[in-house]
């Protein structure tokens, strides 16, 4: 490995250490694991399907790419309410942003309002999954367009700090304006949180 696809990685694990620390409660899946059990299932296909990965980012951030096999939250959300059974005895429920942070608030929250007790995890993000990718000789271990389905080395990074992809990606990532907003969805999400975990 060259020293800045190392550095980047080390960036990577640090980011991903300190944000999921938050969430003590909601066990972390590593993108290699993740990519290792997909692997598994695809060499022996009558195994179902493990995981169910949600992407809980803004729409602007998948946009630019997502990773495959993934749904949205409210496609969970609406899978959740027409057939709650289903999603609870057939999957993890694995919720993913770019490192973390966001997953982790939607992975407490989810847990709590559809009683997701052992069926929750929080991915360790889709920066993580752009180093598992190459480390992976898995066809698959790509990005996706949600639109085209092709294949793209494009990833929406949130910000300069969140920045360390691996180095065969290119990082996209939200204009000083268009960041500020997001910063202060999160917030919010942040505080629905805290005062979920009073009630």
């Amino acid at each position: 490995m060259n020293s800045i696809k190392i550095k980047k990685l080390d960036q990577c694990q640090k980011l991903v250490e300190h944000y999921h620390s938050k969430f003590p409660d909601i066990p972390t899946l590593t993108s290699l694991a993740y990519l290792e059990r997909e692997i598994a299932n695809d060499e022996a296909s009558e195994k179902p399907k493990r995981y169910l990965l949600v992407d809980v980012r803004s729409e602007a951030e998948m946009a630019v790419s997502m990773i495959p096999g993934s749904i949205t939250l409210n496609e969970l959300e609406s899978k959740m309410k027409s057939n709650p059974k289903e999603v609870n005895s057939s999957f993890t429920v694995v919720t993913y942003c770019t490192i973390g942070y966001r997953s982790g608030l939607e992975a407490r929250r989810l847990k709590k309002e559809f009683n997701l007790n052992g069926r929750i995890a929080n991915l360790d993000g889709i920066v993580s999954y752009t180093h598992a990718c190459s480390c992976s000789d898995r066809e698959g271990a790509n990005l996706v367009d949600p639109v085209t389905k092709q294949t793209t080395k494009e990833v929406h990074v949130f910000g300069e700090k969140w920045d360390c992809t691996d180095e065969s990606f290119r990082s996209v990532f939200f204009s000083k304006p268009a960041g500020i907003w997001e910063s202060v969805r999160v917030g919010f999400l942040a505080i629905g949180d805290v005062v979920r975990g009073r009630t």
